[in-house]
């Protein structure tokens, strides 16, 4: 072989030796049918769960200040973020632990307390009422798409974006 030809050889080696050695990460998104979801969002997932490390959360031991902030339109206190909802109920979550949020009622009293498997997308989130019995749990794929299941695994709505939609696709509720 040629010493032109061993140079030209190698020369192409290095090029295509360092052209495959780059490699880009592709971003795509999970979809599911909502079969598939229903599936994935049932899968390994308690019915029940013990509330006693819970009892504290009975009653909301931030009552005054939350209902304070809440006629005040604030969304952040010094250690949770809290949103309420236009039936008077209201929720929140720690600052430092966002995988659980408690809601409750107007008057204090815990409706539900959701527990997330994640901070990160995709994720599930359950949640379980005062006793501990599963009432619903949404398979998060991204903040813009969620399916709620109830307890009987009905789909109570596949949320795109701002719009949801029944088993059918037929728009049945907006959020602004």
């Amino acid at each position: 072989m040629s010493k032109l030809k061993i140079i030209i050889t190698v020369m192409i080696t290095m090029f295509l030796m360092n052209s495959t050695a780059e490699s880009y990460t592709i971003k795509g998104r999970v979809t599911y049918t909502v079969k598939e979801a229903r599936e994935e969002a049932f899968t390994g997932m308690p019915e029940r769960i013990d509330m006693t490390p819970y009892k504290g959360m009975l009653r909301d031991p931030y009552y005054e200040e939350n209902q304070k902030a809440i006629k005040n339109k604030k969304s952040k206190c010094k250690n949770r973020f809290l949103m309420s909802y236009m039936d008077n109920s209201y929720s929140y979550s720690y600052i430092k632990d966002n995988i659980r949020v408690y809601y409750y009622e107007k008057d204090g009293r815990l409706l539900f307390l959701e527990i997330r498997t994640s901070e990160d997308y995709p994720r599930k989130a359950v949640k379980y009422d005062s006793s501990g019995v599963w009432q619903s749990v949404t398979l998060e794929l991204s903040i813009k798409e969620q399916f709620v299941f109830d307890a009987d695994k009905k789909l109570i709505g596949h949320w795109i974006k701002n719009n949801c939609y029944d088993e059918n696709g037929k728009l049945i509720n907006t959020r602004k």
